[in-house]
């Protein structure tokens, strides 16, 4: 007879980084989490490392901010996926489904706001929940 199983769990902590500027995330840093707190500054670009499959990364808004903040996927790769954005003045939430090789994260940050974004082999998929989120025309 089998034994119950037990939960899984994470046996060390994340890695997390503090985000203040532009960022080229190297194939090493699978598996980061980002963290913005950026009242100010100017608006910030990370660039993902090659596609690789299985890469994986976090992006996490820890305090609000007035600053955007574009994820470049570089040329000839995409982002594709669902993303959920609220609009602040109305509460109103929508689901974009789409593609392209940048996405952007409004001026309009509130805590608690994230993006996951992970790799197959090719392209790069994201689940997300952020105020202001948009598709740009790359």
């Amino acid at each position: 007879m089998a034994k119950v199983g037990r939960a899984a769990r994470v046996a060390s902590r994340q890695r997390t980084e503090s985000i203040t500027g532009a960022k080229t995330i190297e194939s090493a840093e699978t598996g980061e989490i980002y963290l913005f707190d950026m009242p100010n500054g100017s608006d910030v670009t990370i660039t993902l490392p090659s596609p690789q499959e299985g890469a994986y990364f976090k992006f996490v808004c820890i305090g609000a901010s007035n600053k955007s903040v574009l994820i470049d996927a570089g040329s000839g790769v995409t982002i594709t996926g669902a993303v959920y954005t609220k609009d602040v003045s109305t509460g109103n939430v929508t689901r974009a489904a789409h593609s392209n090789r940048i996405l952007g994260f409004g001026d309009s940050h509130l805590v608690g706001d994230y993006a996951e974004i992970v790799c197959d082999g090719s392209n790069w998929h994201i689940c997300s929940a952020w105020a202001g989120v948009a598709w740009v025309t790359s």
